[in-house]
């Protein structure tokens, strides 16, 4: 479920289209997902996934990788994604989700677009990630 990028858009969408580029180990891919934007071009993302495991807990970190190793497509503006970190933890009865993402400003809007309107959009689809997430993680520990 962690690594499971493929079947990633039957949960979140968010993406219209994720696919896993290269598998280096069951702990380390290079993927790239396509998230719709309204009234803006849709971005396309090309990042690395690196999954462990610390202290009782499963991490997810992504970032970017550079677009020389797979260049933009046509028709896509490429969002760059910072740093992403997904903290995952059963605590007890409960599975704790925490989630930490930075994505650059620059290439995620155009210039014309208030950050008010993307910011207000932005908020409101992270927090309905993190609950399809959570779902997500409930779902699949309940049936494994």
């Amino acid at each position: 479920m962690l690594r499971d990028v493929d079947n990633r858009t039957k949960w979140d969408n968010n993406l219209r289209e994720a696919k896993v580029i290269r598998e280096f180990s069951d702990c380390f891919i290079i993927f790239r997902n396509v998230a719709p934007m309204p009234i803006i071009q849709d971005r396309d993302f090309v990042e690395k996934m690196l999954i462990f495991q610390h202290n009782g807990a499963y991490y997810i970190y992504y970032s970017s990788i550079p677009d020389k190793f797979f260049p933009p497509q046509s028709g896509y503006t490429r969002g760059y994604t910072m740093y992403a970190v997904n903290r995952i933890k059963k605590e007890g009865n409960k599975i704790i989700v925490r989630t930490s993402t930075q994505k650059d400003p620059q290439a995620s809007m155009s210039g014309f677009m208030s950050l008010g309107m993307v910011g207000g959009k932005s908020a409101e689809n992270i927090t309905n990630f993190r609950l399809r997430l959570m779902k997500q993680v409930r779902r699949v520990t309940n049936h494994s």
